[in-house]
């Protein structure tokens, strides 16, 4: 699997680059717009940023070029250094829970799913890194993809998942998820106690260090107050 997984991803990059490479040779075309904006739905804000930079004046104009543009102004509310916008999920229990509602000097919001074997396999990684920072100021806030609530419940009971959890039971239709670019999950959003994003798409060692910053960042701030008055 592991072997697969690797020519999997060396023929993605390779795909990639043979497209920036047509795209960049026919950039004042409507086929470059049209080839950037397909790849859209596939690649991370900043790919795409790059794939539309590369075309000329005459392709951004095109009906497929403006709609990648659009996409960008959308992609950039909720980049690294914007707030992050509010939105409301359901507990299990039926409870309405916020996100700005919840306050802490960290917030990790996780996307994942009960059907979503990564997500899954991430899920200890979290719980020690929860346990470990909670008391410090860590709060984190699971948004389901599920669609059916008993299997969410269940994989929530399975995994012991100790934080707020939530979700529209849209699945991969969710409305929080299309407003936060979630193309695949497990996804991850570190937010700061203004709701502002921190970063993206962290885990494992580099997860933890950030989250290890941040709530010191935090205490500096709040000791400097202290001394000043």
């Amino acid at each position: 699997v592991a072997a697969l997984s690797g020519q999997a991803q060396k023929f993605m990059q390779n795909m990639q680059k043979q497209q920036l490479e047509l795209v960049d040779k026919n950039a004042n075309t409507c086929a470059a717009a049209y080839i950037v904006l397909t790849n859209g739905m596939r690649v991370p804000p900043e790919m795409l940023q790059k794939y539309y930079d590369l075309l000329g004046d005459r392709a951004k104009m095109s009906i497929y070029g403006k709609v990648v543009a659009a996409q960008l102004t959308e992609f950039k509310k909720t980049a690294e250094g914007e707030i992050a916008p509010d939105f409301t999920v359901n507990t299990p229990e039926g409870k309405p829970v916020s996100l700005y509602g919840i306050k802490a000097k960290v917030k990790l919001v996780d996307f994942w799913a009960s059907w979503c074997a990564p997500c899954r396999a991430e899920n200890p990684n979290v719980i020690r890194l929860y346990k470990k920072y909670h008391d410090k100021g860590l709060e984190v806030l699971g948004v389901s993809l599920d669609d059916n609530k008993s299997k969410w419940v269940q994989a929530i009971m399975q995994d012991g998942l100790p934080w707020l959890n939530g979700s529209d039971l849209k699945g991969q239709a969710s409305e929080i998820a299309r407003v936060y670019n979630v193309r695949q999950i497990p996804y991850t959003l570190l937010l700061d106690e203004n709701n502002r994003i921190v970063a993206k798409n962290l885990r494992g060692k580099e997860l933890e260090k950030k989250i290890e910053e941040l709530l010191l960042y935090t205490l500096r701030k709040v000791v400097k107050k202290f001394l000043m008055n």
